[in-house]
């Protein structure tokens, strides 16, 4: 019999590649779950298990919510009701496994200030505007202002 010939038990010869690629499989699968046990061991994410990832906004009626970290290894889940114009923001505690209130804004009066704690001011910008507009009505055309 040849090194590479099988035979099956009722004597055919059979080809080894099914056997052997589900044996192969299976090991790679058992190496790969080795490493990560070892790279959790050597590296692990927070709490042991997955780490947050920052999720795209979902809507639902007048409801947006999001997810995003807001410091180091602090994450938190952002409510905003768009009907009453509310915000709340909520920390995920992982070792609680609780979430914990954080912040409610009611922000339909701050959308109302015409300016607060912003650089440049927006006096300062519509004075640009005005002087840029000037400029063009002064300048001939297919000259450059500059």
């Amino acid at each position: 019999m040849d090194a590479k010939e099988f035979r099956s038990p009722d004597g055919r010869r059979t080809a080894p590649s099914a056997k052997w690629i589900i044996a192969i499989i299976l090991a790679t699968v058992c190496v790969g779950l080795m490493a990560e046990l070892v790279n959790e061991q050597v590296y692990p994410l927070p709490q042991g298990r997955a780490q947050a990832q920052p999720s795209e906004p979902l809507v639902r009626g007048n409801i947006l919510l999001a997810s995003g970290q807001v410091a180091g290894d602090t994450y938190a889940i952002f409510l905003v009701d768009m009907a009453n114009g509310s915000l709340g923001v909520y920390q995920w505690v992982p070792s609680t496994r609780k979430l914990r209130l954080m912040a409610v804004r009611n922000y339909i009066f701050d959308l109302q200030l015409d300016e607060y704690n912003t650089e440049p001011l927006p006096r300062e910008i519509r004075d640009l505007v005005r002087q840029h507009r000037r400029l063009d009505e002064t300048t001939p055309p297919g000259e450059s202002r500059e």
